[in-house]
């Protein structure tokens, strides 16, 4: 019975991570093409919408930080919600 546990934690921390990834290179491939579009059409509005990309990549950033270092359950808790307000 715990061998399925395992195996099916192991599974879901394997998706989390994927998942994790593909965020950040979303979030970067987002900031750079907003902020290059922004600046070469002059728009304060795509340039800001490029900086939110950064941070929401920080954001996951700081979470895949967090699984790969163990934190604490709580630890963690509290630097998720903060980066959900950054958000």
């Amino acid at each position: 019975m715990d061998s399925v546990i395992d195996a099916s934690r192991s599974n879901a921390v394997r998706r989390g991570r994927n998942l994790e990834y593909a965020t950040i290179g979303w979030n970067s491939l987002e900031a750079v093409a907003a902020i290059g579009a922004g600046a070469s059409a002059g728009s304060i509005a795509l340039v800001g919408f490029g900086f939110d990309s950064v941070s929401d990549k920080i954001c996951a950033l700081s979470c895949r930080t967090s699984t790969l270092t163990r934190h604490t359950k709580e630890s963690f808790c509290i630097e998720l919600s903060y980066c959900n307000e950054l958000s």
